[in-house]
């Protein structure tokens, strides 16, 4: 391999491990944010204007809705990991030592399945309705009819059923920085089937800490997810999809921190064992504190923009 492709393959790394802003996905926030108000606007119309609590209420279950879509896609945009939350702790291990725990947030899963569930809400709302007569202020004039009623009852059952089917997924994932080394914990649950696998490399057991990323194919191209790579001192078998023989690979955007600082962070622990000792201070947490955002924004601008140069001047 060329030095020119070597560095256009780490340019990329470093782009999928920044956090852009998105001026697409911001635009989708804008017109998620403006189809909520524009709900919650008519469930407070109908109530008041026509005194319909009901067509209210199913208003106000698809504006719940269209609301948990706009949080997401503000995530997507660029305004996530503001600071260390509550996902990051200090932890105290009889074998490993002090150490800072990071713990998966939330479950887009679990959030999808909540807001179908409140979506479900609105065709509750409409069989309400049309048993009393009233659903002429949620569906058009002439739709209301005893046929209709038994659609929305089955479209009610679908939507809640795919909700709650959501709800019951459990997808936890944590990484730990000890004094000793650094460990991973994977779990899924879904009803009856539980998996869950820990993985703990020491220090001395790893022969580097480097930035990766996992292409994963999409419907309209594909995507780069940002892994932190340690990398085995010796050959050993995998335990996730994302380890190999020579490497054990942590997930860092199911994470709720900023991925380059926690990198920053495994490496300097790696590096030096002094910098060790400091995740035995009550202040350990603020060793995740990321840099404000429009730095990071800036950061992925002029990185994209380097790697862009670098594939030209490659062909």
């Amino acid at each position: 391999m060329s030095g020119t492709d070597s560095s256009v393959s780490e340019y990329r790394i470093a782009a999928a491990w920044s956090q852009p802003f998105s001026v697409a996905n911001a635009l989708v926030s804008l017109l998620f944010s403006l189809l909520a108000l524009l709900l919650w606007v008519a469930a407070a119309a109908t109530y008041v204007v026509d005194g319909d609590a009901v067509a209210a209420i199913g208003f106000s279950c698809v504006g719940i809705l269209v609301s948990i879509l706009v949080v997401t896609a503000l995530r997507s945009t660029g305004f996530r990991n503001f600071s260390p939350g509550r996902a990051v702790r200090n932890v105290r291990s009889d074998d490993h030592g002090a150490g800072l725990a990071v713990a998966s947030g939330y479950n887009v899963a679990n959030l999808i399945g909540a807001a179908i569930c409140l979506g479900s809400g609105y065709w509750a709302m409409l069989y309400v309705a049309s048993r009393g007569g009233d659903a002429t202020t949620l569906v058009s004039r002439g739709r209301a009819t005893q046929q209709s009623e038994s659609s929305y009852i089955l479209l009610g059952a679908i939507t809640l059923l795919i909700g709650l089917a959501l709800i019951a997924i459990r997808m936890r994932a944590s990484v730990t920085i000890y004094e000793s080394g650094i460990q991973r914990m994977e779990s899924f649950r879904f009803t009856f089937h539980h998996r869950r696998t820990t993985t703990f490399l020491g220090w001395d057991e790893m022969a580097g800490v480097v930035r990766d990323v996992k292409i994963v194919p999409t419907g309209w191209g594909s995507q780069n997810i940002p892994v932190l790579r340690l990398v085995r001192s010796e050959t050993a078998p995998g335990q996730s999809n994302l380890d190999t023989a020579q490497s054990v690979g942590l997930a860092v955007n199911r994470l709720p921190v900023d991925a380059q600082t926690l990198y920053s962070l495994a490496k300097s622990m790696f590096d030096s064992e002094d910098r060790r000792r400091l995740l035995a201070t009550a202040e350990a947490r603020l060793l995740l504190t990321p840099p404000p955002l429009r730095e990071r924004w800036a950061a992925a601008k002029r990185l994209k923009r380097e790697a862009e140069d670098a594939e030209r001047s490659s062909t």
